[in-house]
């Protein structure tokens, strides 16, 4: 019984997910003239100018004003989708993840899509589209998803490829975006190609819904029971367990942030308790899902293993980082990796070394379209030996990839491996 409850909680945990990742800063922008328009373009060049680290540099600011009177130019002759792609086109000449307009559509193909070491795949779905779910998307309207993915690239701000599979699993599902991309001609309904696990592609036709209905529709995901470590106890900010079998702490730690039930300090003395009265062979902490927060948060936890020796050890200390490592959880990597001796496994993370941040908000004035802006250029590279100016990411010293049959059968082969290694 137990098993089941868990099972169905963690579907309605990836649901909820699914939902999170449609309705991020839910709005879309409202219907307006082209003056307004061109009167929003303008605000936003205006407010990047003022604030963005990179149009400092009077070379990078003429083009990107070249650009932004290009667009004014075609306004009147062009569709809201198409002055969208222009503005996104423009945000993403910056290269900067944390520069983008933020909008949610009013329509959304109904399927969650995750990249998967090999390709995107579906990972949650309705009830009538079953026959996709763990298929791999292969094209969608006849276009490959390799073209598509360069197409939606263009619209990208980005500073690596982690980055461009992240949003591309999300961009996929838009109308708009496709739409705006010439990828399709009708926004309602589309023709996905999926690949099956025998390598069978098959058509589905696949009907745009309201986002607003998203909440009384049934979804279906993971049929498996055996939920792996990593996808547990999501809304939790940090937690651990004690792997009796394998002798060794595993701790999640999802979100950069303290939580009001449990202080930090509350947290060390609990995971320190045990590794005080146990036998521990390794101590495996799991960034590979944390977005960031604040950067110190788990600072103390930091500095209580680098204080003490046996678990502060190569092959005993190990980090998880993934291609959900960004902000300030790429940092405590980069602080993990020059402060301790431990091993560093998983994908290459989603923020690079040195990158822009410290984000600004502001909102267009006619659309209502609501656009980040980051105000500071952080250069770790000159503050850690372990990185350099020319990483793209922060990178494991041994790359572990999940794989759809690890999904299918509940599987994690990151933390797999790192059990199995026994040097």
């Amino acid at each position: 019984m137990k098993k089941i409850i868990s099972f169905a909680l963690f579907l309605c945990l990836s649901v909820c997910s699914f939902l999170s990742i449609c309705s991020e800063n839910v709005f879309a922008a409202e219907s307006i003239s082209k003056k307004q328009w061109i009167e929003d373009i303008n605000y936003m060049a205006k407010e990047f100018v003022k604030t963005h680290p990179k149009l400092e540099d009077e070379k990078t600011k003429d083009e990107f004003y070249n650009q932004i009177n290009e667009l004014i130019e075609s306004v009147p002759n062009i569709d809201d989708e198409k002055i969208n792609i222009g503005m996104r086109k423009i945000i993403a000449y910056l290269e900067d993840s944390h520069t983008d307009v933020h909008e949610a559509f009013e329509n959304v193909f109904p399927i969650h899509v995750e990249w998967l070491k090999d390709g995107f795949y579906v990972k949650l779905t309705l009830e009538e589209y079953n026959q996709a779910l763990y298929c791999k998307v292969a094209k969608i309207d006849g276009i490959e998803i390799k073209e598509i993915s360069k197409l939606l690239e263009t619209i990208i701000p980005h500073e690596n490829s982690v980055v461009i599979k992240k949003r591309v699993q999300k961009y996929i599902t838009s109308p708009e975006l496709l739409y705006g991309l010439d990828i399709i001609d009708d926004k309602e309904v589309i023709t996905f190609t999926f690949e099956n696990q025998e390598g069978k592609q098959f058509d589905m036709d696949i009907e745009a819904i309201d986002i607003k209905s998203i909440k009384e529709m049934k979804f279906v995901g993971n049929q498996n029971k055996n939920i792996p470590l990593y996808m547990q106890n999501i809304k939790e900010n940090y937690w651990f367990k004690y792997l009796s079998d394998s002798k060794a702490i595993y701790l999640k730690y999802n979100r950069c942030f303290a939580m009001k039930d449990k202080s930090i300090e509350e947290f060390i003395k609990e995971v320190f308790d045990v590794v005080d009265s146990n036998q521990v062979d390794k101590f495996i902490i799991d960034l590979r899902d944390n977005p960031g927060g604040k950067e110190g948060t788990m600072h103390p936890l930091f500095k209580e293993i680098i204080d003490r020796d046996h678990i502060n050890k190569f092959h005993k200390l190990y980090v998880i980082v993934g291609q959900y490592t960004a902000s300030s959880a790429a940092i405590n990597s980069i602080q993990l990796q020059e402060y301790t001796n431990a091993i560093f496994v998983g994908e290459p993370t989603f923020t690079k070394p040195d990158h822009y941040g410290a984000i600004s908000e502001f909102v267009l004035p006619n659309s209502k379209l609501e656009v980040t802006c980051s105000t500071k250029y952080a250069e770790l590279s000159k503050i850690f030996k372990c990185v350099s100016e020319d990483d793209k990411s922060f990178m494991p010293d041994v790359i572990v990839e999940n794989s759809i049959e690890d999904l299918i059968n509940g599987r994690d082969a990151v933390l797999d491996s790192i059990l199995r290694n026994q040097e």
